[in-house]
């Protein structure tokens, strides 16, 4: 996302109004909604994959009183695509990684996340089947994969790429409904 755009994200959700958050990057008041939905439709395909505890998303209004969770993961998206991303492809490339100037606790961190979000984005019946019989096995036979995953995690990068997840005979929608009911 450009400065511009993350500036019309963060006053949409303080409460400035469309029509003026959008004249300041030169959108209209549709054309800056449209472009929220968006963005919180990649909020919402991150909290499913990684797990983050449920919270209302999909209009304005719910992002407005979640706020501070919403910014919490557009952060996080962030991080992925300034530093964890390449981090975690030089990772599973096998090269050294020291570069970084990541701590090694930070770097499992990053990578047992990464290993936790993984099987949503494997294509195959087979490669999910060895990724839950063994994850280093997983790693280690079918690495292109892997990385193919990885290149298609919630990222601004390539922001307008989200799509239905389905999980363990699960939608997206019949696994939010489950977790708002666990979560309240």
């Amino acid at each position: 996302m450009t400065e511009g755009q993350q500036l019309l994200i963060a006053n949409l959700l303080n409460g400035v109004a469309p029509e003026t958050a959008g004249t300041a990057e030169g959108m209209t008041a549709e054309d800056a909604l449209a472009f929220f939905a968006e963005v919180m439709r990649l909020v919402a395909e991150y909290r499913f994959v990684h797990c983050v505890p449920y919270f209302d998303c999909a209009s304005l209004e719910q992002a407005r009183r979640n706020r501070l969770w919403v910014l919490d993961i557009l952060a996080r998206i962030e991080r992925w695509d300034s530093v964890e991303h390449d981090l975690i492809l030089d990772l599973l490339k096998g090269r050294d990684v020291a570069e970084y100037g990541v701590e090694h606790e930070e770097i499992q961190k990053v990578l047992e996340r990464v290993l936790d979000a993984l099987p949503h984005y494997l294509k195959q019946e087979s490669d999910r089947a060895i990724y839950f019989r063994s994850r280093k096995v997983f790693i280690a036979e079918r690495r292109s994969a892997a990385i193919a995953a990885v290149e298609q995690f919630v990222s601004f990068r390539n922001p307008l790429t989200y799509k239905k997840i389905e999980h363990l005979g699960m939608t997206q929608d019949n696994a939010l409904a489950v977790s708002a009911q666990v979560t309240h």
